[in-house]
């Protein structure tokens, strides 16, 4: 698999499992930071998962970037273009994903949930 590759399936996934991972953990560690109102540990978990969704998108803006000058006839190039595309997409998604699975901790204080 060449690095090119690896780095376009890095692009694509990294951003969705950042915000799955992020958004269990903050399952598994609401009960605590509700009993002990503080939610630090749920910040540090969102900030992670934002900063691996942002860093694919950067890859994948990179990877576009890159191939703007190869010829759009080879296959090779559109599969590339098709995959760099997704992974920005998803990535993009993953960061309005993990915004809003923080902003409950942003506008609300501990224990004041509905």
């Amino acid at each position: 698999m060449t690095r090119e590759l690896m780095r376009d399936w890095f692009a694509v996934f990294a951003g969705p499992l950042a915000w799955f991972a992020a958004h269990v953990a903050s399952w598994m560690l609401a009960p605590g930071a509700h009993d002990t109102s503080s939610i630090v540990g749920l910040y540090l978990v969102d900030i992670a998962a934002l900063g691996i969704a942002v860093t694919a998108g950067v890859v994948a803006l990179g990877r576009i970037r890159a191939l703007r000058g190869a010829p759009p006839t080879d296959q090779r190039t559109q599969r590339a273009w098709f995959i760099a595309g997704c992974g920005l997409g998803l990535s993009a998604l993953s960061v309005v994903l993990v915004i809003g699975l923080s902003l409950p901790m942003l506008l609300l204080l501990p224990g004041a949930e509905p």
